[in-house]
């Protein structure tokens, strides 16, 4: 019964939405919805959101990514469109609205030619002023798309430290976040990454969750990692999409590829001499907001064997558990989840703060030193970013006082 869920859920969000158009156009846009190619062209972007629900399920159910992958390309690009108009449209009303006002005024006045000419020139700017908002919003959807498709930054990030141990100057770490493989994001997405990671030669490379939402490419996925041979090694916590998939396949995969699953544990590696404690957190499964209460409950048993003078390290797939290990003295902690929120305008990173997040992507600071840093992650299960690219970290620990 399941396998309907997504069918009846995207049928559901495209029919909404579609009515939303329908009374925004209809209510507050009259002047457009008189239009047949408006009714036409609306008609047909909710056609061809239904088709592509079918096609999408189609394909997944028969393990077709030919087939499943269009459709879902499709679905999400409808799906933006609409949002994209419903958004806009408010907008376009104001200014339609002052065209109809205007009008209703005139029909009680005499007008000279001089008047009638500057009408025309009136109804032109507010027309075209209308129109801008629905153009600006559906063009920025053909960009966000493409940027949600663009290939996977590795940038490097300098993080700073004022008690850093000198064995862990210049220490390079590769995070690599929310690969989320299956939909948009495949085996050779990844095995791309990898090959330019191989390059730089990181000491650390640590998974920080979500890594395929097709469980059987996790092996291989997990295979392509550990290629890159760090010196120091690979190793991951969870994240709630291995909850999703199967948490004990997921495990069973991790342990055949003998790739270290930190569950609420740790280990203390030995970096030129000088200790750095490695720890990952569990994940609390749920979609909503987190209690923090979670986190200060797994957190100490995260920490339990790290040695008093040690560099503590910890991996949490959601930032929500950074202001619970700053109170227990975690250096540095590494998240994802948030994919930066996929939608920033100018510093503003909407999606994740509609959503609530606190620490939605990049770095972050407290007074006491200790560091937070989100991925935006290396992929996406929604096929739209903007000005929010894909990326894995290579973090660079320095000192502070040797700068």
């Amino acid at each position: 019964m399941s396998i309907y869920y997504p069918i009846l859920f995207s049928l559901t969000t495209i029919i909404i939405l579609t009515l939303m158009l329908i009374i925004l156009l209809g209510i507050f846009n009259r002047r457009w919805w008189k239009q047949k190619w408006v009714r036409t062209l609306l008609t047909a972007l909710s056609s061809l959101g239904i088709v592509c629900v079918f096609v999408w399920n189609f394909g997944y159910y028969f393990d077709k990514s030919w087939i499943f992958i269009p459709g879902v390309i499709g679905l999400s690009t409808v799906a933006i469109l609409e949002i994209s108009l419903i958004v806009s449209l408010p907008f376009s009303s104001v200014f339609n609205g002052m065209n109809w006002l205007w009008d209703r005024i005139k029909l009680n006045r005499n007008h000279s030619l001089h008047q009638n000419k500057f009408d025309k020139n009136r109804r032109l700017l507010l027309s075209g002023i209308a129109t801008a908002f629905p153009l600006a919003a559906v063009s920025s959807v053909g960009v966000g798309i493409t940027e949600s498709f663009s290939r996977v930054r590795i940038n490097n990030v300098n993080l700073y430290f004022d008690d850093l141990p000198s064995g862990l100057d210049n220490l390079k770490i590769l995070q690599i976040s929310d690969s989320h493989l299956g939909y948009f994001v495949d085996l050779e997405d990844l095995n791309n990454l990898t090959k330019k990671a191989m390059k730089l030669e990181p000491h650390l490379v640590l998974v920080t969750g979500d890594v395929a939402d097709h469980l059987k490419w996790l092996s291989e996925a997990l295979g392509m990692i550990l290629q890159i041979k760090p010196k120091y090694g690979t190793y991951a916590c969870l994240g709630n999409h291995e909850y999703y998939r199967g948490i004990e396949d997921v495990k069973k995969s991790f342990k055949k590829m003998q790739l270290p699953l930190l569950i609420n544990s740790g280990t203390t590696l030995n970096i030129n001499g000088s200790p750095l404690y490695l720890a990952g957190a569990d994940d609390p499964i749920w979609i909503r907001k987190v209690s923090p209460n979670f986190y200060y409950r797994i957190i100490p048993k995260c920490l339990k064997d790290a040695p008093a003078n040690s560099f503590k390290l910890l991996m949490c797939h959601r930032p929500d558990g950074f202001d619970a290990a700053a109170e227990y003295s975690v250096d540095l902690t590494l998240s994802g989840h948030t994919h930066g929120g996929q939608i920033s305008i100018g510093n503003r990173k909407l999606l994740a703060e509609i959503l609530g997040h606190k620490y939605i992507r990049g770095h972050y600071l407290k007074s006491n030193g200790n560091q937070l840093y989100v991925s935006s992650g290396v992929g996406e299960w929604f096929p739209f970013r903007l000005n929010c690219p894909p990326e894995a970290p290579l973090f660079t620990l320095k000192s502070r006082r040797r700068v």
